[in-house]
Formats: structure tokens, C-alpha cells, sequence
């Protein structure tokens, strides 16, 4: 079981895939992660300490997400995934996401928080678990 599943296509995301990466890095010191992806954007992260996995099929993702504390990433499927599971969520939304309201008791949108403040936010739900 992981504390953190990731899964955030950089074409997914608001801010730049370097502050991403300090805050995933962060993250990853202390709790066990695991980015998920496709074959086309899993190498788009190298997170030290994090294992990366591009899962067979969505239940296997689904397995990823249920079994976690936290998903971090973009608005996409594996975000719709952790939010039908009630999983605690952070999520940042890119510019043209408009179908996607990753708010209530068990989701927090990341657009607009410092790095330092995503990191304490991440934290601080995986504690609530």
C-alpha cells in the first residue's frame, strides 16, 4: 500500500513541472509513493524514492487509488477514480478543466496554494487517514 498515489500528465497541470517536482520530492522522503501513468507520460516524472508503474488496466489503477491515502495529480481519470472511492484528493487544474470541482469533505484544489502549502495540505490529510 502506498500513502500517495500521483498521477499528473505535465499537460494536465497549471504550474511548472520543476515546482511539481520539489513538492513530490518532498513528499516522497516521507511517505511511500507511487506515480501511475501511461505509456506516453510516465516518464515524464523521476522522483527519487517514488516507484513509477504504468498499470495493466483501470482496475488495477482503481487497486492503486483505493489502497492509498492521498491521490495528488491533474484533473483525469484516475482523479474521477479516487473521488467515486471517497479518497482524500489534491488536485490542480489546468486552464481548460471546467468539468472537474475537486472541493468537499474529501478533495482540495491545489491552484492557487505555495509549494510549502501543498506540501503542509498533503500532509496534513494523509494524517486525517
Amino acid at each position: 500500500d502506498y500513502d500517495i498515489v500521483v498521477h499528473a500528465p505535465m499537460r494536465r497541470l497549471d504550474r511548472k513541472p520543476l515546482e511539481w517536482h520539489c513538492v513530490l520530492s518532498d513528499l516522497a522522503k516521507d511517505f511511500k509513493m507511487i506515480i501511475i501513468g501511461g505509456p506516453n507520460d510516465i516518464e515524464e516524472w523521476h522522483i527519487p524514492g517514488a516507484d513509477h508503474r504504468v498499470p495493466r488496466d483501470f482496475l488495477e489503477t482503481a487497486d492503486y487509488i483505493n489502497s492509498s491515502k492521498l491521490f495528488m495529480g491533474a484533473a483525469s481519470s484516475c482523479n474521477v477514480i479516487a473521488e467515486a472511492l471517497k479518497k482524500r484528493r489534491l488536485v490542480e487544474l489546468a486552464d481548460d478543466c471546467h468539468n472537474t470541482y475537486p472541493y468537499g469533505l474529501t478533495g482540495q484544489c491545489a491552484n492557487g496554494m505555495t509549494l510549502p502549502e501543498i506540501v503542509a495540505a498533503a500532509q496534513h490529510m494523509i494524517q486525517q487517514n
